[in-house]
């Protein structure tokens, strides 16, 4: 907790830095779960990038309080536009699992799997 407050005050000779590494692994484990979702659900992958958003917000609203340095300012505005297409990809790929589902192509797909697993194929 001392450093906690060491760090709020500026003392303990830290340097100030986002958390742009934990939005980078947020935002990349959303997409590929949302792409590899697509055989079953892409909800956790829109989860994750959900995620990516509250931090990069998070972030951008520490910067604007002057609770970090200004020079932070452009690398998380080009974060947060990285993350608004990641939501438009999300978006698109919600609209292609509808789309599967209303089809049917899910109960043709896991009918072959398990006929293929079964060995009755």
């Amino acid at each position: 907790m001392s450093q906690d407050l060491d760090e709020l005050f500026g003392e303990g000779g830290a340097s100030l830095k986002p958390g742009t590494r934990t939005i980078i692994v947020l935002l990349t484990v959303g997409l590929v779960l949302a792409v590899v979702g697509l055989l079953c659900s892409s909800v956790p992958g829109g989860l994750f990038v959900l995620l990516a958003w509250t931090r990069v917000e998070k972030e951008v609203d520490r910067v604007e309080s002057g609770f970090l340095p200004e020079e932070f300012l452009p690398q998380l505005k080009m974060l947060r536009r990285i993350v608004w297409i990641a939501f438009a990809l999300i978006f698109f790929v919600f609209l292609c699992q509808a789309f599967l589902l209303i089809t049917g192509f899910y109960l043709q797909l896991w009918h072959t799997m398990i006929m293929l697993l079964l060995g009755t194929a």
